[in-house]
């Protein structure tokens, strides 16, 4: 009966999750105006989409685990599901979502993973010190690979090589490609403290020859476009790509700040910073300052005297920007994904580590002192080496808490799938 009862509350939060991230509308794009195609790769964040795919489906499947019910029914049951989102999304009843093949594959294959790991750690013998120092070491060996991938994947993409100054030239678009046409007046506008000229309505348009390091971009506007669409205020971009390098955006009442990092060369999704501004008025005048570097975005609106600022530091610990398919930086519930990534991280880490019993055995040593000052230098020495932001005292506390609370649930004897006390 206890096994039933958890089998089902786990399965109902699972499909409560899948139709949150799922069904919502997302970006106010009308459903008129989304595409209805069933694609198999999907756009340039293919990568992206198919890891969350897996991983928002990988619950369901451990439900199905829970409930002592075999592989065929995860997939069946991942597979339904998955067909009936998206023929939701598909009848445009939500906004800014659509159907895609990729979606029911990954989705399925989703389900059947989390039933095979679920079922993992059931027939796993908890109780030896053996399997948990090897865990331990494949564990961490795992998180170090994803601060140091997550390091490199925030980047600047090319073009950003060192310059001191910044070179742009006209571009051969008259508007930005993808993002219609901003309706906006500009009245005035610099990067890196170079005024460009520019007629006054309609976007700002460049083409990138050179673009330093840190770009620092200021612009007065003295109309605001009033479309709920995300129209781009200026947008920069390398010679013979319509793909944005960096663009300042008005979606609605927002502000978005977008540039390209590494991570995109392997289909991950651009990094986006979303600034809250409350409703604008038609000829209200707005000061907008914005930032991006290889260790933060930052985004300032002044308007009368309100002055609103964000902030994202990009630090190893930012979660590859994965989970922007989500959630985008300066949206609610951005910190929480952030913190929930972290302690996914380090939580299980932390309960590997204190079964891994450090007096027996090399690879307890290892798993026991080796892998913890490894991570812990990593922390320290990625933003150094990489010129990232150094990862900040709440992170800091947030890690150290997670790993504690890991290693006290072991010394605790947590119950687990099996039933039986972990020692």
């Amino acid at each position: 009966m206890r096994t039933r009862r958890a089998s089902m509350a786990l399965f109902l939060g699972a499909v409560g999750v899948i139709a949150l991230v799922t069904l919502v509308p997302a970006n106010g794009v009308p459903a008129a105006r989304m595409s209805r195609a069933w694609c198999l790769v999907c756009g340039p964040s293919w990568l992206a989409d198919a890891v969350a795919n897996v991983a928002l489906f990988l619950p369901l499947g451990a439900a199905v685990s829970v409930g002592r019910m075999r592989a065929r029914t995860a997939l069946l049951m991942g597979a339904a599901l998955s067909l009936a989102v998206e023929l939701v999304q598909w009848s445009g009843i939500v906004g800014a979502r659509s159907p895609a093949v990729a979606d029911l594959v990954t989705n399925s294959l989703g389900a059947v993973a989390g039933w095979g790991l679920a079922q993992r750690a059931r027939a796993t013998r908890w109780r030896s010190a053996a399997v948990a120092r090897r865990l331990a070491n494949g564990w961490g060996a795992v998180v170090l690979l994803v601060l140091a991938g997550t390091s490199l994947a925030v980047q600047p993409a090319a073009p950003w090589p060192p310059a001191t100054d910044t070179v742009t030239r006209p571009s051969g678009f008259s508007y930005s490609p993808a993002f219609g046409y901003f309706g906006g007046e500009i009245t005035r506008v610099s990067i890196n403290d170079q005024r460009l000229p520019h007629p006054g309505y309609g976007p700002l348009v460049r083409e990138v020859a050179v673009l330093g390091d840190t770009l620092r971009l200021e612009l007065q506007l003295r109309r605001l476009e009033q479309a709920l669409t995300r129209r781009s205020i200026v947008f920069l971009h390398a010679a013979g790509d319509s793909t944005p390098t960096f663009m300042l955006a008005q979606h609605g009442s927002r502000v978005e700040v977008r540039r390209r990092i590494r991570a995109e060369a392997a289909g991950f999704t651009p990094l986006m910073l979303v600034h809250e501004t409350g409703s604008w008025r038609p000829d209200e005048p707005v000061r907008i300052a914005a930032a991006s570097s290889s260790r933060e975005l930052a985004v300032t609106v002044q308007r009368h005297n309100r002055v609103s600022t964000s902030v994202w530091a990009l630090t190893p610990l930012v979660g590859w920007a994965l989970w922007q398919s989500v959630v985008t930086p300066g949206n609610a519930g951005a910190r929480l994904v952030q913190a929930c990534w972290t302690i996914a991280l380090f939580l299980p880490f932390g309960w590997l580590v204190a079964g891994a019993r450090v007096t027996q055995g090399a690879t307890g040593v290892l798993a026991a002192l080796v892998w913890p000052t490894a991570l812990t230098l990593a922390l320290l020495g990625l933003p150094a080496a990489l010129d990232i932001h150094p990862v900040r005292l709440t992170d800091w506390l947030l890690v150290i808490g997670a790993f504690g609370m890991g290693a006290l649930l072991r010394r605790d004897k947590a119950r687990l799938w099996s039933g039986g006390r972990a020692g």
